[in-house]
């Protein structure tokens, strides 16, 4: 006999960024081929750290405090969290930027924070969205650094390019964190290019140099947003194999690869490391604009996000991963894709294969995924403008956040959704299933920076207690709360009824693919039986306009549940 499946069918009212969106928050889909694991978020404008199993229950939860985190969290092996976090409210701040922090944290099962290293002030550097555990425990550290007019000038920007008469770079530190030190450190500033000014030390020809970034470009052409916040990076990562670093930039549409071999001297130079280059960028990619080498129909990169190697132990070596948003895209419409790339390292030389006087390859990515066809449960096609990220697992599925709209979902090898869920968690608080989520920013109140999987034998999970209520997050959950179970899921691989329109407004239909008699009834959240019913063919319709708005489970005698709103 099929086991209980837990199907949640939904649209959205309506598109328009005013209005409300109903969506069924927490568990949406749970299918065959789903990894098993254990998922953890930050919501972005919470405080609290969540981790969830495929049921959408609360497995273990990190209360952090008064803090705002929101920005990058991960889990280590020995079940200690690194969390990126700031004062609520900061400081005053010359550097505002989004995904501005203050503190990196490190913090044990038991919510003990046991390292906190703050790298802020009023005036000159700020941390930022991410940080990364190097395998000696170091923690290297994503920052801005301020740079005023004079400095500016006397480097060769454009006086026009600096309407705010300042600019923010960026630069890596790694901290010890027994020590408090920062024991190697990499500034982009002192890998800079520009031809405004021929008086300068640092005056050349942008196309002829690559290894260096153009200090006069600030985006795509006409662009206006990189004017204060140059390069707003948004995400690092390293692989232990090559001791490099990878940066990506939402504001130029690139990633770059630094040397972290080098000394903290070596650095600041062209010389010294494994690639003899010093801290000069040894590879780049998603738009030869910003290095005079392609034009606006050669740009890839919008606005992406969370850029990390990709295990070699899944793909091989020298392949990426990097979610990559689609904001202001050249094309009409606005659409996400996450994409795959392999670079072209070369372990003769040391260094990245390049041509001089071309883009650096690859042409394209060797894998996409690419949702412009279906329409999604938050009423927008597959499209997050800003935050979001991907993850590689270890069964060969993608989980990917489309962080705008706090949805985290998993694709199979095929690119089938196998697993879907929606943070329930806003600002105010954490809302019932089927409540409405209102407009933020570029999507709805929930939104989650980044979300990482776990499987079930990682480290982290040895020896240590859960503290969850193992069960839903979210609050108006039916009881007893109905869930596939891991051990279940391959059973029913295929949900067998379809469920429109849902919402529903007067009548529901509930259509098989092949005619069938059975008894199923509807419950409330509650668990109450309001309506019973006979199926009777392959299509039934039912009358629903007596029920009062909110979500339902509809239950088909020994076969699946399914989720319905009504909403008059």
């Amino acid at each position: 006999m099929l086991r209980t499946l837990l199907l949640t069918l939904l649209i959205t009212i309506s598109a328009n960024l005013n209005a409300q969106t109903l969506v069924q928050l927490g568990l949406n889909k749970a299918y065959h081929g789903v990894s098993d694991g254990y998922t953890l978020f930050a919501p972005l404008i919470g405080t609290d750290v969540y981790l969830i199993n495929n049921c959408g229950e609360l497995m273990h939860h990190w209360d952090t405090g008064s803090k705002l985190g929101g920005n990058s969290v991960e889990l280590l092996g020995d079940g200690t969290l690194l969390k990126t976090s700031r004062e609520n409210p900061l400081p005053p701040t010359t550097i505002t930027g989004g995904g501005g922090g203050q503190y990196i944290e490190l913090i044990d099962w038991d919510g003990t924070v046991l390292w906190q290293y703050e790298y802020f002030d009023s005036t000159t550097i700020r941390a930022h969205h991410d940080a990364e555990i190097l395998p000696n425990g170091n923690v290297l550290i994503l920052a801005w650094d301020l740079h005023d007019y004079n400095d500016c000038v006397d480097s060769g920007r454009d006086p026009n390019f600096l309407p705010d008469s300042v600019i923010w770079s960026e630069h890596i530190i790694e901290v010890d964190p027994t020590t408090d030190q920062i024991v190697w450190e990499w500034w982009l500033w002192d890998h800079v290019v520009q031809d405004f000014d021929s008086t300068k030390n640092n005056y050349g020809v942008v196309a002829d140099h690559p290894e260096l970034m153009d200090l006069n470009f600030h985006g795509t052409p006409g662009s206006t947003i990189g004017l204060d916040d140059w390069i707003h990076a948004n995400s690092i990562a390293y692989n232990a194999e090559l001791d490099q670093i990878v940066m990506n930039s939402r504001h130029t549409g690139e990633f770059y690869i630094v040397d972290h071999s080098t000394t903290t001297q070596e650095s600041a130079s062209n010389t010294g490391g494994n690639s003899g280059m010093g801290g000069d960028i040894l590879y780049r990619w998603g738009n030869p604009i910003a290095y005079d080498q392609g034009n606006i129909i050669d740009a890839q990169l919008f606005g992406a996000h969370d850029v990390q190697w990709i295990p070699d132990s899944l793909e091989g070596p020298n392949k990426l991963l990097i979610f990559n948003n689609g904001w202001q895209r050249i094309d009409p419409d606005d659409w996400s894709n996450v994409i795959k790339l392999e670079l072209p390292w070369n372990a003769q030389t040391m260094k990245y294969d390049y041509n001089a006087g071309t883009a650096y390859g690859p042409q394209s990515p060797y894998w996409e995924y690419v949702d412009t066809v279906n329409m999604l449960s938050h009423g927008t096609m597959f499209y997050s403008g800003y935050i979001s990220g991907a993850q590689v697992l270890y069964n060969g599925n993608t989980l990917i956040c489309d962080g705008a709209y706090g949805r985290l979902f998993e694709i199979d090898t095929a690119q089938e959704i196998v697993w879907e869920y929606y943070n329930p968690i806003i600002q105010t608080g954490i809302l019932n299933q089927g409540d409405s989520l209102q407009p933020f920013a570029l999507g709805t109140g929930n939104p989650v920076f980044r979300a990482k999987k776990y499987p079930k034998d990682y480290a982290a999970f040895v020896g240590n207690s859960w503290n969850g209520t193992a069960l839903p997050i979210e609050g108006g959950y039916p009881i007893p709360y109905e869930c596939a179970g891991f051990a279940s899921i391959d059973e029913n691989p295929n949900s067998v009824f379809s469920a429109y329109p849902n919402p529903a407004n007067s009548n529901l239909v509930l259509e098989t693919e092949t005619p069938l008699e059975a008894e199923a009834f509807i419950c409330n959240s509650l668990g109450q039986r309001v309506m019973t019913f006979q199926l009777t063919g392959s299509k039934t319709e039912l009358d629903v306009s007596q029920l009062a708005n909110g979500s339902y489970y509809l239950f088909v005698s020994g076969m699946e549940t399914i989720k319905v709103n009504v909403l008059h």
